[in-house]
């Protein structure tokens, strides 16, 4: 479907902008890797100042967004 909207191949599961940045998160389940066209489309985001990064599991999930502050709480 994002497809037939124009969305690139490849590009992170989650697009989250604050403050005027960009950021991309790749979700992972344990055992998953990533295609080559989504190491394109991070390489490209990466160019262009977003922060891009994979999380495998929920838990790595949420703990980068609390690292790039855009949750809060308490992931152990």
């Amino acid at each position: 479907m994002l497809k037939s909207l124009g969305v690139m191949a490849g590009v992170p599961d989650l697009i989250l902008i604050r403050d005027g940045k960009t950021y991309g998160l790749e979700l992972k389940a344990h055992g998953g890797h990533l295609s080559p066209a989504q190491r394109t489309a991070h390489m490209l985001m990466r160019a262009a100042g977003a922060e891009v990064e994979v999380a495998i599991g929920l838990d790595a999930a949420l703990r980068q967004l609390e690292s790039w502050g855009l949750l809060r709480g308490c992931v152990t």
